[in-house]
């Protein structure tokens, strides 16, 4: 099963992929971040009146880079309205050199194993009104062209650093993800609609998938509650989303079956127990966005005698490639801490 796994998800990764925005960090040119759940913090842009933050990657390590002519950001999903997150304008300024993931510190000039460059002087930025839920994924709609192409030392960890000053709209009355951004080693997949109920159980059955990612390997783990009693289980794996009722069927058909996955069989109780597959590391798999949902028999229906989860969403974590740090008064020598979960996501 590993082996056919790999090589249906190899294909999968090669029909889906073509030129465009490369993102750090990178996977995330076809989907949208992690942080689906509507609560979170507010930076880069409309947190304080003034805000620095700074991060490092290592994914272009090694690889061949085209210089950089811009740097864009994008709105994260947000499920609900927010009448506060009006447009507003700022002014940034935007730094970017060479440096080390290793030794990255909350000490902003630190971080710059050579002289970097300022990319973008000091600038007026027009933020747009983002007040209407939005649902994945967003577009990179703000994007700020370099003052000149710039040219990445691919020898080194990638720095870049942004500089927020005179917002007009220095905090929003609610949660609302300012920027997309990404998970570290561990993604947990979003939910879609509401699974079926198995007979004799009064609630739905729920399915989870999450993927890991530990920088040298990659697994997909699933589990679940509330299937029938020592039932085999079907994963259905795919790239699209199909949100498809079927006739005779209790509940919705997400995930479009481009991969089948045995994950069973279930307890006495009818859960599902965490089943693992491992992965070789394939990091082509984090630009993809995946669909999945489960399927079981289940006699008793009064219609197709199978039951189905709720779909899920999501994709591959990133891994460990990137790290930041913030200040909420700038200019502050040293932000708040280091961090790894939660990256803004970039698209250059």
């Amino acid at each position: 099963m590993r082996h056919v796994l790999c090589i249906s998800l190899a294909v999968l990764t090669a029909s889906s992929l073509h030129a465009q925005l490369r993102t750090l960090p990178s996977g995330y040119e076809n989907r949208g971040g992690e942080y689906l759940s509507g609560n979170g913090v507010l930076y880069p842009f409309a947190r304080t009146v003034n805000f620095e933050y700074q991060e490092v990657h290592r994914d272009w390590n090694g690889t061949s880079q085209a210089p950089l002519t811009k740097i864009a950001f994008r709105r994260a999903p947000n499920r609900v309205a927010n009448t506060s997150a009006l447009a507003h304008t700022l002014s940034a300024t935007i730094t970017m050199g060479a440096g080390d993931y290793n030794t990255f510190s909350a000490t902003f000039a630190s971080n710059y194993t050579a002289t970097p460059t300022v990319v973008v002087a000091t600038r007026t930025i027009n933020m747009p009104d983002w007040t209407q839920p939005q649902v994945p994924k967003e577009q990179f709609s703000i994007v700020i062209p370099l003052d000149a192409p710039y040219t990445v030392n691919t020898q080194s960890d990638f720095v870049w650093n942004l500089l927020i000053q005179n917002s007009t709209l220095p905090s929003i009355a609610s949660a609302l993800y300012y920027a997309d951004r990404s998970a570290v080693s561990s993604a947990s997949a979003a939910p879609l609609g509401t699974g079926c109920t198995t007979t004799g159980k009064v609630s739905p059955v729920t399915f989870t998938t999450t993927y890991a990612n530990s920088g040298t390997t990659m697994s997909l783990a699933f589990a679940g509650t509330n299937f029938p009693a020592s039932a085999g289980v079907v994963v259905h794996f795919g790239l699209a989303n199909l949100n498809l009722p079927f006739p005779g069927l209790c509940g919705t058909v997400y995930a479009r079956p481009d991969v089948a996955i045995s994950a069973g069989p279930t307890t006495t109780a009818g859960a599902l127990t965490t089943t693992t597959i491992l992965l070789p590391f394939l990091p082509a798999l984090r630009s993809l966005y995946f669909y999945t949902q489960a399927v079981a028999v289940d006699a008793g229906q009064p219609g197709l005698p199978v039951v189905v989860s709720e779909g899920r969403e999501g994709g591959m974590a990133p891994g460990p490639v990137t790290k930041y740090t913030y200040s909420l008064n700038p200019p502050s020598s040293t932000g708040a801490g280091v961090f790894v979960a939660g990256s803004i996501i970039t698209a250059y």
